[in-house]
């Protein structure tokens, strides 16, 4: 997986969007419980051992609100990310692969079977991206961040199949 891509609206009929500015300003994308990779860490943890990161997924995959606010959704494809919106951005996670739960040192983890792991390191401590993939939600190719991701990883869809980087966009 080298990218992962998310859509977003301006303001549209008074519902608050975000322009590729605001992004920018707001220093990338991140989730509303998490704003730093060591807090991406302790949470995934916490969440992984006592038995609530799969249900914490599925209420993120069905409301996507502040409370179960522990990732933030992006697509592994660009049409996965719903490439229908006034932005479409894509991020490079090409260093994330695949783990086993207890090869990142999660070994005492509970009700993460049907949780896919991704990381750029080979364990939880050292790792700066972090991602799971929901497998029961149907949503394959919906991959559930929970580190912020900042701009300077971030494009921005210039036009169909162009992408520059944010830092770049005025």
């Amino acid at each position: 997986m080298n990218y992962a891509f998310r859509g977003e609206n301006g303001t549209k009929s008074g519902i608050k969007g975000r322009t590729p500015a605001e992004v920018k300003q707001g220093g990338g994308f991140k989730p509303w419980q998490i704003s730093s990779i060591q807090g991406a860490r302790d949470a995934l943890k916490k969440l992984a051992e006592s038995g609530k990161l799969e249900d914490e997924a599925r209420m993120w995959c069905l409301s996507k609100n502040k409370d179960n606010g522990w990732f933030f959704s992006t697509g592994i494809s660009e049409g996965a990310a719903y490439d229908n919106y006034d932005f479409l951005y894509r991020m490079n996670v090409s260093r994330m692969t695949q783990r086993k739960w207890s090869d990142v040192g999660l070994g005492e983890t509970k009700n993460v079977g049907k949780m896919d792991l991704y990381t750029d390191a080979p364990t939880v401590s050292s790792a700066e991206q972090i991602a799971v993939i929901w497998q029961s939600s149907g949503r394959t190719e919906e991959l559930l961040i929970m580190t912020p991701i900042s701009v300077s990883y971030i494009e921005l869809q210039k036009s169909k199949g162009t992408f520059i980087p944010l830092t770049q966009w005025t």
